[in-house]
């Protein structure tokens, strides 16, 4: 809408005042009025659009203009100003520069640079942004040095040129991950069921990075999908983290159906790093967490667990108790006098004819014994054997097995280990 009266004459003059804001290369447009208002100036047929300060447009009728005065653009004032300058004026080549830093003006003040370095062939700060590096007593571009050691650019850094090979297979394998996560979520069911199957066949090692980010996935499938793929050869041989990570989930997990899976998955990749961290959860002060790792240590099988399962059968903890006790008293003994009295823990009852009852609450510590139902089940699994809570008659028999079977060289084969059934358990 066209301004018109009074109203245009406030709205113009509220525009004058906020130009004071606006930058030294705004446009100014003079009215017949003697306002003036500055900012971004474009002609639409008999109007004049204004925008002030990038953020406000003000319409005018053609008609109330007298004039339009163009400002020069960040990069006509860089051209006018290298106009003025003096031959071999470092100083104010490197002003210029700023000066097309701060407009964002790149291709600009790269030319004003490399001017620079005409005046001046040693200027650090000039070759530092060109991309130069020094060796020796000279410059050399680092795109030619970093290429001549075997680096590329790799989102913005330098790495060796196996290393960003290694990253970009990476990245394309965690995208494939990310794919099949979100079509197992969001997809159809028949959509679904393919990309379910296609990470559990998953067996690449370059999508170990992506795999573990998703054992965390809040969807109880997915998260049994990644362990069995990281099982089936997506984490690398020996890896620390994936160990570390599938033993967090054998341990912590809601669902059981992925705690045994995730820590066959683990002694899978890395068999005495999953055993050792297991063996040393049977000693958590959680009690559920000794449980799971117990668990987990009878489904994987090995003997190597023997020993540590036997000594977490049960454990003593000394706890305070409380109790009351009964004793009785013969009513013609010196106790006599007592009769209904009450007493520091208790109170003498009277029976008529009866030796007298003295009931009296008794504080002590007493051993409390706290057995691993979990643990014993796993021996049992293990060894075949059954001592039940006998931790005498278990090290009994173990000492008297065979050292080399003892030492358990590999774990028994888990018939289900690798079942698509597994999940359904």
């Amino acid at each position: 809408m066209v301004i018109r009266s009074s109203r245009r004459i406030l709205v113009t003059c509220f525009f004058t005042i906020a130009a004071v804001t606006t930058s030294a290369y705004a446009d100014v447009v003079r009215l017949h009025d003697g306002s003036v208002v500055e900012g971004q100036v474009t002609v639409e047929g008999d109007e004049v659009v204004v925008v002030v300060n990038g953020a406000v447009t003000l319409r005018l009728a053609r008609s109330d203009v007298a004039s339009i005065q163009r400002a020069p653009t960040p990069a006509e004032e860089v051209d006018a100003r290298l106009a003025r300058l003096a031959p071999y004026d470092v100083r104010g080549l490197e002003e210029l520069a700023d000066f097309c830093r701060a407009k964002g003006l790149g291709e600009q003040r790269e030319r004003v640079l490399r001017m620079v370095l005409v005046a001046n062939p040693d200027h650090a700060k000039a070759r530092k942004v060109l991309g130069y590096v020094r060796v020796g007593a000279g410059w050399v571009l680092e795109d030619v040095q970093r290429a001549a050691q075997g680096q590329v650019r790799w989102k913005g850094r330098w790495v060796p040129r196996a290393e960003a090979e290694r990253l970009g297979r990476e990245d394309r394998a965690g995208e494939q991950v990310a794919q099949l996560v979100r079509d197992m979520v969001r997809g159809g069911r028949i959509r679904a069921h393919e990309a379910t199957e296609a990470l559990w066949a998953l067996a690449d090692p370059d999508a170990e990075s992506a795999l573990l980010e998703c054992l965390d996935h809040r969807h109880d499938e997915v998260r049994l999908a990644v362990v069995m793929a990281l099982a089936g050869g997506s984490a690398r041989p020996g890896s620390a983290e994936a160990v570390a990570a599938l033993c967090r989930r054998a341990l912590r997990d809601d669902q059981g159906g992925i705690r045994v899976p995730a820590a066959l998955a683990a002694v899978k990749v890395d068999h005495q790093a999953a055993m050792r961290a297991l063996i040393d959860a049977l000693f958590a002060k959680s009690g559920a967490r000794r449980e799971k790792a117990a668990v987990a240590l009878g489904r994987i099988g090995d003997r190597e667990a023997v020993p540590y399962l036997i000594d977490v059968l049960y454990g003593v903890e000394p706890r305070r108790f409380r109790e009351v006790q009964e004793d009785y008293l013969d009513p013609g003994g010196p106790s006599s006098t007592l009769l209904g009295r009450p007493r520091r823990y208790g109170l003498i009852e009277n029976a008529a004819a009866a030796p007298y009852r003295v009931r009296r609450i008794v504080e002590g510590i007493r051993d409390h014994y706290i057995f691993n139902p979990a643990a014993l089940t796993a021996l049992r699994r293990v060894t075949g054997a059954d001592f039940h809570y006998s931790k005498n008659e278990w090290y009994r028999w173990w000492e008297e097995q065979p050292a080399e079977e003892a030492a358990g060289d590999e774990p028994p084969p888990d018939p289900d280990a690798d079942s698509p059934d597994r999940r359904r358990d």
